[in-house]
């Protein structure tokens, strides 16, 4: 906001142009009555030149009326220095307030694309949510007999992918005999591989749809883009957690899945319990959110 006040009006310049006209009249009429004064003399005395009267009129008149008027010509030229001073004044003050208001308008313009920008992002994000979930939620596994009875549906599906997973786990280390829950995590990663190859038509459609959403999250402009993720973690269950904590441990390709999870913090639910070696969870390293 300016500081400036709007001129008050401009009583000084009434004075000023109104002593202006008081010497300027003063001096008219000085000049009438010296002029009059000159007439009746001659009038009076026909056969007098009247030189040295002329001459003292003359001087009078010059030193009189000279310096009144000049006193006029001082006075209206200081008005005018003053009233153009207060409308260099009122530029100054128009063209700051011009400033001021261009400059809101440009906040303005900043705030709307932020909030198109906001918009855009959310828009885009939730639509890819809920492509996510409709793959999801058409997740279907049938049995291997000519019935091709249902299993589960959906999310329910991954109970039984965990299932699979800890059988191939189990495989994996028969070789030396070791329990699942000593399993190395190479043993480990190495069943996972295994579970994935065999169960690869859903699940990679599913790790790939889930990559997406969490880069384009990643690489948005948007200041609070990370709370965003909330909305994918408040949505995974319990299995599915599980599942996606081995995937990430799978460095051959799940090395941009377990930058996302330790970034994002999306194994902040996970139920410890559903780990098959608890020393295994000590292979991430989480920014945000711990488990």
């Amino acid at each position: 906001m300016s500081n400036f006040d709007p001129p008050k009006k401009n009583i000084i310049e009434k004075w000023l142009i109104g002593f202006a006209v008081f010497f300027a009249l003063s001096g008219f009429l000085v000049f009438i009555g010296v002029t009059v004064s000159l007439i009746l003399n001659l009038y009076n005395k026909p056969g007098s030149s009247g030189s040295d009267y002329l001459g003292n009129i003359g001087s009078f008149t010059g030193g009189v009326v000279g310096a009144l008027w000049s006193l006029v010509s001082v006075l209206l030229f200081y008005v005018t220095l003053r009233l153009q001073q207060k409308e260099i004044t009122l530029q100054r003050h128009e063209l700051e307030m011009t400033r001021e208001e261009i400059k809101g308008q440009k906040e303005q313009m900043v705030l709307q694309n932020q909030t198109l920008r906001q918009q855009n992002f959310e828009n885009t994000f939730f639509h890819l949510l809920k492509l996510h979930n409709n793959l999801v939620n058409e997740l279907d596994l049938r049995e291997a007999t000519g019935t091709r009875n249902v299993l589960a549906n959906g999310r329910e599906c991954f109970l039984i992918y965990y299932k699979r997973l800890e059988s191939y786990i189990i495989m994996a280390n028969r070789e030396n005999g070791t329990s699942v829950n000593k399993a190395s995590l190479d043993a480990t990663v190495k069943g996972y591989v295994t579970f994935f190859d065999a169960n690869q038509n859903n699940l990679d459609n599913y790790f790939r749809s889930l990559c997406q959403l969490l880069h384009f999250i990643d690489t948005s402009s948007i200041d609070i883009s990370d709370s965003y993720a909330q909305f994918i973690i408040a949505q995974l269950s319990s299995h599915e957690l599980s599942i996606l904590f081995y995937s990430g441990l799978n460095m051959t390709d799940g090395i941009k899945l377990k930058n996302y999870i330790e970034k994002f913090g999306l194994l902040q639910n996970l139920d410890e319990s559903l780990v098959f070696n608890k020393e295994h969870i000590s292979a991430y390293q989480f920014q945000t959110q711990t488990i």
